[in-house]
C-alpha cells in the first residue's frame, strides 16, 4: 500500500466524493476539498462556526456544512463560488442535516424530533413531517429512490410514513404493533420494509410498502433480543443478529427460519481458515528491537484450530450489554457476510453465505472497532483496531496489516473511496490516503 503525505484535519470530518473525484474534510471553521488523486486544495470555503457535519449531495456537486450548537446549516456549490444557501433552524434547534437522494433537497431535524424539515434547493420552499422518531435512524428510501419510509411517533405510538420524493408527499401511513420501534430497512429489491422492535421485545415486522403485514417473526420471550438486522444484496432472506449470540435467516418465500449460524467458543473444523495475531517483541534480539522500537512487531499466524476464542464476560447491571451479534455486513457479492459478537470484541467472523458456514475467523490482540467491505471488489474486507495499522483479508491471500507510516498515527476511523482502491485514513488532528496499488 502507498500512502500519500499527511495533511491537517479535525473533527474526524473525512468522506469522499460519491464520484470519487474529491475528499472533504475540515479545520475547525474551514471546509477544505482536496483532489482524491493529488489531494491538491481544489476549494476552501470558511464558516462562522466550527463545523460539527459535512455531507456530499449524492451528484457531488454540492456539499452541506453544519453547526448543531448554532442551528445553522450552509450549502455550498463547487461549480458556483457565488452561490451559497444558509438554512436557519434557530427557532426549534437543529439535531441532524442530510441531503434527500435527488440532491435538491436537505432534510433537517429539530431538536427532541418535534418535526423533520424538507427544503428545496431550488425554489426555497420548506415541507415539513412532524414528529419522526430519531434524528439519525429511523428513515430509509426504497432502492429506486422514488419513496421513503420514516418512523414516527403519534399519539403515543410508533407508525411508518411512506412519502414518495417527487414531490415531496405522504402516501401511506401505517401502524406498528411494538413496544418500541428500533429501526427499519427496505429491502433491495423494493418489495418489503422490515421493522423491529427494542431489544427487550424480540420481534420482526414485515411490511410491503403499501403497509400490509406479511410477516411477523419472534425467536424467543424471554432475554434480550435483537440487535442488528440485515438484508442480504438480493432480498432472498433477512438476516436477524440477536442477544443470544445467533444469526437468524428468515427466506422471503414463507418468511420461516431456515438456517441459525452460531459463534462457538471454540473451533476445530478443518475446513475453517484460523488466523490469529500474535506479538512476535519477544522474537527480535535486543539490537533489532532498539532499531524498531516505533515498528508494529506483530504478525499472523494461520492455524487449524482454536481451543478457546477471547471473550469477556458483560456487565449484566448496564443497560445495553456488550454481549450478541452488534454488527453485520454483506461483502458487494453477497458471499461473504462479517460479523462481530459483541462479547468477543477480539475476534471477526467470515461466513460463506454460499455453503452456509464459518469460512474464516480472525483473532487480534486488540478489540475490533471499525469493518468495512470494499464497494466495488467483492471479497475485500479493511478492518482496523485503533492501532497503527490498517488490516485487509481477501479469500485468495488472508490477512495481512500495513503498518501506517506516520509517528504517534492511532487510526480512529477509514473510509475506502467509491472505486475501491484507495482508503482515507484518520486520527484525532491527521489524515492522508493509502493505495492499493495491486488492485485493477
Amino acid at each position: 500500500m502507498d500512502f500519500t503525505p499527511l495533511h491537517r484535519q479535525s473533527g474526524g470530518l473525512v468522506s469522499f466524493s460519491p464520484d470519487g473525484r474529491y475528499l472533504a474534510s475540515t479545520i475547525k471553521d474551514r471546509l477544505v476539498i482536496r483532489d482524491a488523486e493529488s489531494l491538491e486544495v481544489r476549494h476552501t470555503y470558511t464558516c462562522t462556526y466550527v463545523v460539527q457535519d459535512v455531507q456530499w449531495s449524492p451528484h457531488s456537486d454540492y456539499l452541506l456544512s453544519a453547526s448543531y450548537k448554532q442551528a445553522r446549516v450552509d450549502v455550498w456549490s463547487l461549480h458556483d463560488d457565488k452561490w451559497h444557501a444558509e438554512l436557519d433552524e434557530s427557532f426549534t434547534g437543529l439535531s441532524n442535516a442530510r441531503w434527500a437522494r435527488d440532491g435538491l433537497h436537505v432534510l433537517t431535524v429539530s431538536e427532541f424530533q418535534f418535526r423533520l424539515n424538507i427544503w428545496s434547493m431550488l425554489t426555497g420552499e420548506q415541507l415539513c413531517v412532524q414528529y419522526p422518531k430519531y434524528k439519525d435512524k429511523g428513515f430509509v428510501y426504497s432502492p429506486d429512490s422514488r419513496y421513503v419510509a420514516i418512523l414516527e411517533r403519534q399519539e403515543s405510538k410508533d407508525v411508518v410514513g411512506v412519502y414518495s420524493t417527487n414531490p415531496w408527499a405522504l402516501q401511506k401511513t401505517f401502524g406498528v404493533d411494538a413496544i418500541d420501534c428500533e429501526n427499519l430497512a427496505w429491502s433491495p429489491d423494493g418489495r418489503y420494509i422490515a421493522v423491529w422492535d427494542t431489544a427487550v421485545d424480540y420481534k420482526v415486522f414485515v411490511y410491503n410498502p403499501l403497509g400490509v403485514l406479511k410477516s411477523t417473526y419472534q425467536a424467543y420471550v424471554d432475554g434480550l433480543g435483537i440487535k442488528s438486522v440485515r438484508w442480504d444484496p438480493f432480498s432472498q432472506f433477512l438476516a436477524i443478529g440477536s442477544y443470544d449470540q445467533q444469526i437468524r435467516f428468515l427466506n422471503t418465500y414463507n418468511w420461516t427460519p431456515f438456517t441459525t449460524l452460531k459463534h462457538p467458543t471454540n473451533i476445530s473444523n478443518p475446513d475453517v481458515r484460523i488466523y490469529v495475531e500474535i506479538d512476535v517483541s519477544n522474537e527480535i534480539n535486543e539490537t533489532s528491537h532498539r532499531f524498531a522500537s516505533k515498528k508494529l512487531l506483530r504478525r499472523f499466524e494461520l492455524r487449524d484450530k482454536l481451543l478457546s476464542v477471547p471473550t469477556v464476560v458483560p456487565d449484566g447491571t448496564k443497560p445495553n450489554p456488550k454481549l450478541g451479534v452488534g454488527s453485520m455486513e454483506f461483502d458487494q457479492s453477497g458471499h461473504y457476510l462479517c460479523t462481530r459478537n459483541d462479547n468477543m470484541p477480539n475476534s471477526l467472523w467470515i461466513w460463506d453465505m454460499k455453503e452456509l458456514r464459518l469460512y474464516a475467523h480472525i483473532t487480534l490482540i486488540d478489540p475490533v472497532r471499525i469493518v468495512r467491505w470494499n464497494p466495488s471488489y467483492p471479497g475485500l474486507l479493511a478492518f482496523s483496531s485503533g492501532v497503527n495499522c490498517i488490516y485487509l483479508w481477501r479469500p485468495e491471500r488472508g490477512c495481512e496489516f500495513y503498518e501506517l507510516p506516520a509517528a504517534n498515527f492511532n487510526l480512529a476511523h477509514f473510509t475506502w473511496s467509491p472505486s475501491g482502491r484507495a482508503l482515507a485514513l484518520w486520527d484525532k488532528e491527521r489524515c492522508h490516503l493509502g493505495h492499493l496499488a495491486h488492485l485493477k
